[in-house]
């Protein structure tokens, strides 16, 4: 938020690792506010340090770990009969590849309460993150 009676101009920098990767340059007119925004892909899975700024101080620094955990994307799927029936095989040809978010429905043809069903998908976790 910009409190004074003129103008403000300031250039904010993504720091990855200490090293400046993008900018911003945000200007705000007088009893104004704005919101800096930064994307970044890392070009490997890591442990990076991820921190903003300015010229004269750096705000918001965290350890971020990447790749994190998203639960959107390609899963697989498969249907069960019963409660019972549980230890599905890891068998790729038995499990169906569906799209998460997407309704039970939509994907197991299941229309009755009571259905039974597994998802699952792959993690990759980088070596040097072993222990």
């Amino acid at each position: 938020m910009n409190y004074s009676r003129s103008g403000w101009t300031e250039t904010f920098n993504l720091h990855i690792d200490g090293e400046v990767v993008s900018n911003q340059k945000i200007t705000l007119k007088p009893q104004t506010k704005d919101t800096v925004a930064f994307t970044y892909e890392p070009p490997e899975a890591g442990i990076y340090k991820v921190s903003i700024g300015n010229r004269d101080r750096i705000t918001r620094a965290k350890s971020i770990a990447i790749p994190g955990i998203r639960l959107r994307g390609e899963w697989r799927f498969q249907k069960g009969d019963k409660p019972s029936w549980k230890n599905p095989d890891f068998d790729d040809s038995q499990w169906e590849v569906v799209q998460l978010p997407e309704s039970w429905e939509e994907h197991s043809g299941y229309t009755k309460d009571r259905s039974f069903g597994w998802y699952r998908t792959t993690v990759n976790i980088p070596v040097d993150w072993r222990g």
